[in-house]
């Protein structure tokens, strides 16, 4: 029995498929987690979404700003789509119900005895069990009857400021912009960044990448992550980003959580 951590898919459902043939992923004993962001971009979306909710007792995903884009789509069906995205197909499905009821259900975070799986990243002041709080909480208004109403209210860069005294829709904007869209912070107050887009030798000597600040609530836990296609697959001290930019030409990772290996396919 083996276990994988797979980083950003983007709807490249070949290569996904290319990679679970390299390392020989058994459907009855193997396991796989998504680091989020499984769709938009790439053109197979609407079949990489069918293929994990096929596959969701041996695939789990959290949840990345590309799938959050995507309820939000369905809740506000007159919006248009941005110019790049290729959510259409998922939209448009006989089947978009109930591929949309079951992203709806997937977590902010996942986690083990040794690893945390998030799309972007866990706010370094963050223990394990604030990390857990404030991803149920968003869960729980996902999963709820009021879940449009979160998706109204989610979007923006505003509270870019951690502190205990956030509450409402601002608290739960700010966490999820931790776990969906955070790359730098400013280095003097942790403020999010989200201009800040390329790699770790272009950065600003103003800001500092979320896992180079130090972390003392993660215990031996390693965090891994996606979101920063720039960087690649980047292993800090407590945390390892697997999105290697498979839709934008680059390769798929995967990363097998028992041995720490990594294994990779070119799109």
């Amino acid at each position: 029995m083996a276990h994988y951590v797979v980083g950003d898919v983007h709807g490249c459902y070949t290569i996904l498929n290319d990679l679970l043939k390299l390392i020989n992923f058994n459907y009855g004993k193997d396991s796989l987690w998504f680091t989020g962001d499984v769709i938009n971009r790439g053109s197979e979306s609407l079949q990489t979404m069918r293929f994990i909710k096929k596959h969701d007792d041996c695939m789990q995903m959290v949840l990345g700003n590309h799938d959050i884009h995507l309820l939000y789509l369905d809740t506000v069906r007159s919006c248009p789509n941005k110019k790049k995205d290729t959510l259409a197909p998922i939209l448009e499905a006989s089947d978009s119900k109930q591929l949309i009821d079951w992203l709806r259900q997937q977590p902010l975070y996942l986690q083990n005895e040794h690893y945390i799986v998030v799309h972007a990243g866990v706010f370094p002041e963050w223990s394990i069990e604030d990390m857990k709080q404030n991803g149920d909480e968003l869960s729980d208004w996902l999963r709820g009857e009021h879940y449009v109403n979160l998706l109204n209210n989610i979007y923006g860069d505003l509270p870019d400021e951690y502190s205990k005294d956030l509450h409402g829709f601002e608290r739960l904007r700010f966490n999820m912009n931790v776990f969906t869209r955070m790359r730098a912070l400013y280095r003097w107050n942790k403020k999010l960044d989200f201009k800040f887009k390329s790699s770790l030798n272009d950065m600003p000597f103003y800001l500092k990448a979320w896992f180079d600040f130090d972390n003392q609530h993660l215990s031996d836990k390693k965090i891994l992550f996606g979101h920063w296609s720039t960087i690649g697959l980047n292993d800090a001290d407590y945390a390892i980003c697997l999105d290697t930019g498979a839709v934008w030409g680059g390769r798929l990772t995967a990363y097998d959580m028992d041995t720490g290996e990594t294994f990779s396919v070119p799109n």
